[in-house]
């Protein structure tokens, strides 16, 4: 095993986590940071051991310079969907959130996601946030390139009957352009997310 591969490990064994825990407990620094990137590299394969080892490098972390709680908590948020957990999903992005704010910096990947999991499961309680969210990306070269951020825009509005989301859900589209197919092909996602139903509510809404 390389040197670094006792925290890069996809695989949960017995010898394995004995591996992990023995480097750990020998580590004089970024204990936390080896939290976080075995949590990540077992998103797939271990989520519920992901969350674990998060809760740790939570701990590890807050005892030290707080850097990693905006990964910390996207990781979190990741194995949470892939359990099937949204509100803990929700929850999880919320934090990474703050974190960010507090430096003056949005945290990209954690607000977008959010956005697409409200819109994509409907959840009406949180639109005025994730909407507020994506008006924050608007004229921004990430706002104007992201078919997600345009779709999920397009989803909320769509689902509050507002005229505005026909237009939006074209942008998403035409954005997309031939990965259309592509997302249709694709197997269910983690929480169960379907691309293929993204892509035909986008179309209803663009042709309706």
């Amino acid at each position: 095993m390389a040197a670094d591969e006792w925290y890069r490990q996809t695989e949960w064994t017995e010898e394995g986590a004995a591996l992990f825990e023995e480097k750990i407990a020998r580590a004089r620094s970024q204990k936390a940071q080896y939290l976080t990137l075995q949590a990540y590299h077992l998103l797939d394969a271990r989520p519920d051991v992901s969350l674990k080892l998060l809760d740790r490098a939570d701990a590890a972390d807050q005892a030290g310079d707080g850097f990693e709680q905006a990964r910390i908590n996207t990781f979190r948020a990741e194995a949470n969907l892939r359990l099937g957990q949204i509100e803990d999903v929700l929850a999880a992005y919320k934090r990474a959130m703050k974190r960010q704010d507090g430096s003056g910096v949005i945290y990209t990947s954690a607000a977008l996601d959010y956005a697409f999991i409200v819109s994509y499961f409907e959840i009406a309680e949180e639109y005025r946030h994730a909407l507020q969210i994506l008006e924050q990306f608007e004229g921004s070269p990430i706002g104007q390139t992201n078919a997600q951020a345009w779709g999920a825009h397009a989803l909320i509005l769509g689902d509050q009957g507002d005229a505005a989301a026909k237009p939006l859900a074209r942008d998403a589209l035409a954005h997309l352009g031939d990965d259309r197919e592509v997302l249709r092909q694709l197997p269910p996602q983690a929480g169960g997310i379907q691309m293929a139903n993204f892509v035909d509510r986008l179309e209803a809404i663009a042709t309706g």
